[in-house]
């Protein structure tokens, strides 16, 4: 007796003995739904082909089982494996689809870069390298802010290793401190703040295109105020300012003296004394004399005139923002009991003077003494003078500006 043929339309008509018919049936079933040119089955980084040998061989056996499927002649079999295998090659396609598409977006992440001042060892202003740099990524609570950022004395300190003992660099890195610029991207959780905004802050790694900031370290930009300065001010107005409040809690009627007035920390210093309504003498060097001018004070004295510093009488507090000798030789300036606040650690020769209390301090983030010092800013009652505007990849040129000394901040632009 003949064997019993049957036909494949995919074949083009040809006949075939029924197991080889059921089996290109088979073979053709998988691949039509499996390798539908709509489903994006290869992807980066799928299973390996082994796997996929597998899951196949497992799709096959069912197709051919002997025990009803798709190409048996029962009802009720037929449409049991027909679900059957739908469902396994749906959980097929649907894991190489998943593992593709997360493929892809890890390598759509790793190719996102901004350009960022990076520092790959310490050393002089040279190894401040422009290139690019992996984007932040904003963990809960962050928001991402387009930066221009202020350069500040600390910078070269950290550049150059000075203060790797108890603040390292973790290389390749990106130096701080100050930023202002526009929100371009909210964490989650992130509340008060929305895209488009203008905001400063003290944060850290602002040598780049983009920053990620805690929200809670924002403040706004005022109305009117030029956003690309805001930079000037977050770091040397908070420090300035809790030098006074904080360090010397200065109170209303004392005599400060302001070391390194002219400066931004100092002028910050000058501001707060007076706020607290303190008689206040700016100590400036003579070169700075003209620049003293316009701080409001009580009186100017050139530290770095020997008559001017002999005729200058002890005061209750000095608010030091200076280094080396001049500091040393202020600490015969203060009266008995009175108060030695110094942002730049105590003088060498602090110990030979017990009748003062001597603070070295160090400033901390504080969004409400930056708003403060910003509305001041807004209303002029403060002013931080920008010595120049540098593109980003002009940093190493503003540590060579900031170590010839002069008076103004300068700013790194994206």
């Amino acid at each position: 007796m003949a064997k019993r043929l049957g036909r494949f339309p995919d074949t083009g008509g040809t006949t075939w003995p029924p197991e080889q018919s059921n089996n290109l049936r088979a073979d053709a079933r998988f691949k039509r739904h499996v390798h539908c040119p709509t489903v994006p089955l290869i992807m980066p980084n799928a299973p390996a082909e082994a796997e996929k040998d597998v899951a196949k061989e497992a799709i096959l056996r069912i197709l051919r089982s002997g025990h009803g499927g798709p190409c048996c002649s029962s009802s009720f079999r037929f449409w049991i494996d027909e679900f059957r295998f739908t469902a396994l090659v749906a959980s097929v396609v649907l894991k190489y689809y998943i593992v593709g598409y997360t493929a892809i977006q890890g390598r759509s992440e790793k190719i996102r870069h901004m350009k960022a001042s990076v520092i790959h060892e310490y050393g002089g202003p040279d190894v401040l390298k422009y290139e690019d740099y992996p984007d932040p990524v904003l963990q809960p609570g962050e928001v991402l802010v387009r930066v221009a950022a202020g350069v500040n004395p600390v910078d070269t300190l950290e550049r150059s290793g000075q203060t790797k003992e108890w603040r390292p660099i973790q290389f390749p890195g990106v130096l701080r401190w100050d930023l202002s610029g526009i929100v371009e991207k909210l964490g989650v959780g992130v509340q008060g703040f929305s895209r488009g905004d203008q905001v400063l802050a003290w944060a850290y790694h602002t040598y780049a295109e983009l920053c990620a900031v805690k929200v809670e370290l924002l403040a706004r930009v005022p109305n009117g105020m030029n956003l690309v300065d805001a930079a000037a001010l977050p770091l040397v107005t908070m420090t300035g300012s809790q030098l006074i409040y904080v360090a010397a809690d200065v109170k209303p009627g004392q005599t400060v003296l302001v070391s390194g007035a002219a400066g931004s920390v100092g002028r910050s210093a000058v501001f707060a004394a007076k706020d607290r309504g303190a008689v206040v003498i700016a100590g400036v060097l003579k070169r700075q004399l003209n620049a003293a001018k316009d701080l409001g004070v009580d009186r100017v004295v050139a530290l770095d005139n020997a008559i001017d510093f002999a005729n200058l009488e002890p005061v209750d507090v000095i608010a030091n923002t200076v280094r080396g000798k001049t500091s040393e030789d202020l600490m015969d300036k203060v009266k008995q009991g009175g108060t030695f606040a110094s942002v730049t650690g105590a003088p060498a020769n602090a110990a030979r003077y017990p009748g003062v209390r001597t603070v070295a301090f160090v400033s901390r983030q504080d969004t409400k003494n930056l708003e403060h010092t910003v509305e001041a800013v807004r209303a002029g009652k403060l002013t931080i003078p920008i010595g120049s505007k540098l593109p980003l990849r002009k940093a190493a040129d503003a540590h060579i500006a900031m170590a010839t000394g002069g008076v103004g901040k300068i700013l790194l632009l994206p």
